[in-house]
C-alpha cells in the first residue's frame, strides 16, 4: 500500500522517514532519496514521536515515527497484523489535519477492493466526512480505469469503452474462434496477457507463433 502525492518540500504530503542511522538502505537506492526502513523493528528513528496530537494516540513509537516523518519517502516492511493500514491511514489524516495538506492531493492505492473499502472507512472515522471523501482511495485497477476514462482519446478508445472480466474475455474469444476448446482458449488468453505485459502488439515479430495472426 502506498500513499501520495510525490514528495515535495512544498506540500509535505509524501510518505516519510528521515533516513538517519540506524537505517537499512536498499542497495539500489543508496545514493538517492529512497530508503527502506524497518519501522516496526528496533532502531526506528524517533522524529518527535512523543507529540500528543490526537491522531497519534494509540500508535506505538514506530508507528508514530512513520506518521510524523515529513522529509523523505519510506517503504514500511512489516508482516501481517503489524498495523500497516492503521499507520497509513493515520499518516494521511495527520498530514491533512495537522499540516493542512489538501485531501484532494492525496492518493491511496491498494490491491483489492476490500482493502480500499477498509482504508476509506478508517479515514472516514478519523476525519470529517467531506474531508475523507475528498481523498482518493482506489485499487490500482480502478485508478487505471479512471485514467482511461479521462483520456480515452489518447488511448484510442471510445468514450463508452468497457473493460471485460475473465469470463467475458473467454466468451468473446470462443465466439471469435469457436474451434478452440476451453483449455485452449485459456492458454490463448494467458498468451495474450503475457504479450500485453511485454507491451507487444498483435503484429509483433517475436509474438508467440502459436497465437500470432496469419
Amino acid at each position: 500500500q502506498m500513499a501520495g502525492p510525490a514528495p515535495t518540500p512544498a506540500n509535505g504530503a509524501a510518505a516519510v522517514i528521515e533516513p538517519t542511522p540506524p537505517v537499512r538502505r536498499v542497495a539500489a537506492a543508496a545514493t538517492g532519496p529512497w530508503a527502506q526502513v524497518d519501522l516496526f523493528g528496533k532502531g526506528a528513528p524517533d522524529n518527535g514521536a512523543g507529540t500528543t496530537h490526537p491522531l497519534l494516540q494509540g500508535l506505538n513509537d514506530e508507528q508514530r515515527a512513520a506518521v510524523l516523518c515529513l522529509n523523505a519517502p519510506v517503504i514500511i516492511a512489516a508482516g501481517p497484523g503489524t498495523g500497516k493500514t492503521r499507520t497509513l491511514t493515520h499518516r494521511i489524516a495527520y498530514l491533512v489535519d495537522a499540516h493542512g495538506v489538501n485531501p484532494e492531493s492525496v492518493l491511496a492505492i491498494t490491491f483489492t477492493n476490500k482493502a480500499a473499502g477498509e482504508m476509506a472507512a478508517r479515514l472516514a472515522a478519523l476525519l470529517p466526512p467531506e474531508t475523507a471523501q475528498a481523498i482518493t482511495v482506489k485499487t490500482f485497477h480502478a485508478l487505471g480505469a479512471q485514467l482511461l476514462q479521462l483520456h480515452h482519446e489518447r488511448a484510442g478508445l471510445p468514450p463508452s469503452f468497457a473493460i471485460l472480466d475473465d469470463d467475458a474475455r473467454l466468451r468473446v474469444l470462443r465466439h471469435a474462434v469457436p474451434e478452440l476448446s476451453a483449455a485452449q482458449a485459456g492458454r490463448v488468453l494467458d498468451a495474450i496477457a503475457a504479450a500485453k505485459n511485454r507491451l507487444q502488439t498483435p503484429d509483433a515479430p517475436d509474438l508467440d507463433m502459436d497465437f500470432a495472426p496469419e
